[in-house]
């Protein structure tokens, strides 16, 4: 199972390729087209050694065949009002979006767990390096991750993950592997590897100053504390009346703290503004934002931008229910800051796709973390689930490296700790 059989050689190299490069979010005009290439070059590779289970697995795969009925919904709504190229556009990179769910279920397919395991982990400590060179970056650029945001060029050519993207996923990677962590069946070798880990993905997501980005990593932490697994596989009764005590534990803290922070959300307001002088600082001055509102039931600044954006995807959901508004504007990001907010992915799809479009959009996601927890949700707690619908609700999660982390290198990591587990405890 775990050895990379003849034919997969050279499409196993493409696909290592593909995703080294791909992640490093470098900032030239030609580089969606060369992922691109890549991309197809990997497509054309496995329908010419394997055609037949290549076709299969889209056809009998759930959350592949959302992905069809969601290229479709876009290709017919998009005839309307834009014009080819922008369709062609629109639908190519759609694909290459999810190229990491095509790859990692065609594999998985075929039983290639070898395959995703080498393509996991040159990829993965590919990334981690994408990781450190932007924290580089940040360190000498405080306010770079600001200036990416509004333009990627600004800075000139760089290879950093994209700015923001790798800051918002890293946080949901950084939870999931704290999971693993607190699991009990890493060694101490494999601890403090995780644990080194954890601090670099951490310390980006501090470095790119993403207040919302920093929230979510925390409460992920926090929650992955809570949901720890007892230290032996939940087989036994006592072992699952510990787990759902700990659930109850977290719902009775969300609850509690909720109805606390309503009731006293103007002291603390007026304690956050004492607390925290005004400074150049991004996070102090977002967390003086915060106060001013909780003291006085009223935004300034970004925290009343953030609300307008996502009152505006709002509308735009509620004017165009079934159909959106996307194909108003034929799906062009550059012009979409006319019709929805752009500041959260969840409210931009429903205002961008209508109900019938992001259906299929959000069912990409659902089956895709399904699948994941049915294999090792009684292993890891599902503590980045609760990051990425967070982060979700309040960033645009759309980039490449987050869909390939959360489509590719969490549930091959997964994988990787079945193989290992199962050689060891001989599981099934």
């Amino acid at each position: 199972m775990s050895k990379i059989s003849k034919k997969n050689i050279v499409s196993t190299i493409i696909a290592i390729l593909f995703f080294c490069y791909s992640i490093t979010g470098l900032t030239i005009s030609s580089n969606i087209y060369i992922s691109f290439t890549l991309f197809v070059f990997w497509v054309v590779l496995t329908l010419f050694f394997d055609t037949n289970s290549f076709i299969s697995n889209f056809i009998s795969n759930k959350k592949l065949f959302a992905l069809w009925i969601y290229l479709l919904f876009l290709f017919i709504t998009s005839l309307i009002e834009a014009e080819g190229e922008r369709i062609i556009k629109t639908l190519g990179e759609t694909v290459l979006l999810f190229s990491p769910m095509i790859i990692f279920s065609y594999y998985y397919h075929i039983r290639q767990i070898g395959v995703l395991k080498k393509i996991a982990i040159i990829s993965g400590v590919y990334y981690l390096i994408i990781v450190l060179n932007a924290n580089i970056f940040y360190i000498n650029n405080p306010i770079g991750g600001r200036i990416l945001a509004s333009n990627e060029y600004a800075l000139g050519v760089t290879a950093i993950g994209g700015g923001y993207g790798l800051a918002y996923v890293s946080s949901l990677l950084a939870v999931f592997f704290f999971d693993i962590l607190q699991s009990n069946f890493s060694n101490k070798k494999n601890r403090v590897l995780l644990l080194l880990i954890i601090l670099l993905l951490s310390l980006l997501v501090i470095n790119t100053r993403s207040t919302i980005t920093i929230l979510a990593l925390f409460i992920g932490l926090a929650t992955s504390l809570i949901l720890r697994r007892p230290k032996k596989l939940l087989t036994g009764y006592k072992s699952k009346f510990l787990f759902r005590i700990r659930q109850i534990i977290l719902l009775s803290i969300i609850f509690l703290s909720t109805i606390l922070f309503v009731i006293y959300s103007k002291e603390i307001g007026h304690w956050i503004l004492n607390r925290f002088p005004y400074s150049d600082n991004v996070v102090v001055n977002r967390l003086k934002e915060i106060g001013y509102f909780l003291a006085y039931q009223q935004s300034e600044g970004s925290m009343d931008a953030r609300i307008l954006m996502l009152h505006k995807s709002l509308s735009g959901f509620s004017s165009e229910t079934f159909f959106g508004e996307g194909w108003k504007y034929g799906y062009a990001f550059y012009l979409s800051k006319d019709y929805i907010g752009n500041h959260s992915e969840w409210l931009d799809a429903l205002a961008r796709l209508g109900i019938i479009g992001s259906l299929p959009f959000f069912l990409i996601f659902w089956y895709s973390i399904k699948e994941e927890r049915l294999r090792v949700g009684r292993l890891i707690p599902p503590s980045y689930v609760l990051v990425l619908f967070f982060l979700g609700l309040l960033n645009p999660f759309q980039t490449f490296q987050s869909m390939y982390v959360l489509l590719f290198l969490i549930p091959a990591i997964g994988l990787i700790i079945l193989e290992k587990l199962n050689n060891k405890y001989q599981l099934n």
